[in-house]
């Protein structure tokens, strides 16, 4: 058999076979100024060390947090998602030497393709004068199918987002990677330039490789940095692929409590957890409260076709912290829900925690302030706190009020519904969590 040469002829006669349209590559870096590109050059995130077993668990006055996850996926026209591959948190914490790590051998992303291993790194840390957190991700690789004999690989993602004090004050900076971009046709492979962050690569009609761009945020007691090594838009779908995020943060001010929590409106899980929905309108309360401003976010309307529709919900928080006291909430209100096409009609839900750490260290929780209106089955309308649990048979089951004690806390579902129906979906319909901890 002859050998096959790949000659620059064949090379673009790949590249006009799918459509690709490359963007000429251009050198980025990434810092204070919030920047980010594709690059095999020095990293612009300082090298770090693991702290000293001296240092190691040492108490700061500072709260750090550092997450990401190795990949998601997001579907618009159909809102139903996959769930975070490999996400991992540290929590908010005030600590030199704490980590978290996860290992995700290989992740099929349900016909998309598949993600090759993710490894994740999470810590704190103190190198010279500087206090840190650090999120560092590396995925080996994502394959996909383009169709007919055509096929892409991306190749070594790494993203590392560090937020850090020093002695002149508060920064963050991040660095992401991006090794090799490879198209084969008919089993000739072609390495194509790398994306930039305005000009990304477009297959027409199919897909868009876009370099997941940087966000850094810094205030004079405050700095956070995020980083994304890649957005996948696939276009016939609208549905959008997000790979290797990593997030840190700094913060000062944690005088009394450590604050962690959130409140969401909604959020589904369909066949044990393998798609979800939601969290929808979720807020997520920092490390050191909101300083006693209440923040709120809404959503005029969800639906799921065929199995739930929301109207207007909102979420909110506060958290207030002196030094000898610490106190928030977090809440979520929904004015109606609609289950199986406007068969059963959940109104007035709101599910809200209450949390004070008070001057001797004693935590006291509660869950006022929950509430669920009415519900209304097939046309007869019962008030739902009269119920507790309400079942029909073959369809759902719905509990009120369902509370989960957590250290520092509570966390709390106003109304959680259980199809029946064989899917094994579960809906969480007002749901909020606050922990308050020492500092």
């Amino acid at each position: 058999m002859p050998r096959r040469r790949f000659t620059p002829a064949l090379a673009a006669f790949a590249v006009a076979a799918v459509g690709v349209i490359v963007a000429p590559q251009a050198p980025a870096s990434a810092g204070d100024a919030g920047t980010a590109g594709a690059t095999s050059a020095t990293s612009a995130v300082q090298s770090t060390t693991t702290p000293s077993a001296k240092s190691r668990g040492v108490r700061t006055n500072f709260g750090m947090k550092a997450s990401g996850y190795g990949s998601r996926v997001r579907g618009n026209q159909i809102p139903v998602d996959s769930r975070d591959t490999g996400y991992t948190s540290t929590g908010c914490t005030t600590r030199i030497g704490e980590n978290g790590s996860n290992t995700v051998a290989n992740v099929d992303l349900g016909g998309i393709g598949s993600v090759g291993t993710l490894t994740t790194d999470l810590h704190t840390e103190k190198v010279g004068g500087e206090i840190a957190a650090v999120s560092h991700h590396e995925l080996a690789g994502i394959s996909l199918s383009l169709g007919g004999l055509a096929s892409l690989s991306i190749q070594g993602l790494m993203t590392t987002a560090r937020a850090y004090h020093d002695s002149t004050g508060f920064h963050a900076t991040t660095d992401t990677q991006l090794a090799k971009i490879v198209v084969t046709i008919a089993g000739v492979p072609l390495t194509l330039p790398l994306p930039t962050i305005s000009q990304p690569i477009t297959v027409p009609g199919l897909l868009r490789i876009s370099l997941g761009r940087s966000e850094i945020k810094k205030k004079a007691d405050f700095a956070s940095a995020r980083a994304k090594a890649v957005q996948i838009d696939i276009l016939a779908t609208d549905t959008t692929v997000k790979l290797a995020a990593s997030y840190a943060e700094i913060s000062d001010n944690i005088v009394k409590g450590r604050f962690s929590g959130y409140a969401n409106t909604t959020r589904a899980a369909v066949l044990g957890d393998l798609v979800t929905s939601g969290p929808q309108v979720k807020t997520i309360m920092p490390c050191r409260g909101t300083g006693g401003v209440v923040r709120t976010k809404n959503l005029l309307g969800l639906d799921i076709p065929g199995v739930l529709s929301v109207g207007a919900a909102r979420s909110s928080e506060m958290g207030k912290q002196s030094r000898n006291r610490a106190t928030g909430f977090t809440q979520s209100e929904l004015a109606n829900v609609n289950l199986l096409n406007g068969a059963v009609v959940i109104s007035a839900i709101r599910g809200r925690v209450n949390v004070e750490l008070d001057s001797k260290n004693r935590v006291v929780a509660s869950t006022n302030g929950t509430t669920i209106g009415s519900i209304t089955v097939n046309g007869t309308e019962t008030p739902l706190p009269d119920l507790g649990t309400l079942s029909i048979p073959g369809l759902l089951e719905i509990g009120t009020n369902v509370v989960e004690k957590v250290r520092g806390g509570l966390k709390v579902i106003a109304v959680q519904v259980k199809l029946l129906n064989g899917t094994g979906a579960t809906i969480n319909l007002g749901e909020a969590k606050l922990q308050i901890r020492q500092r």
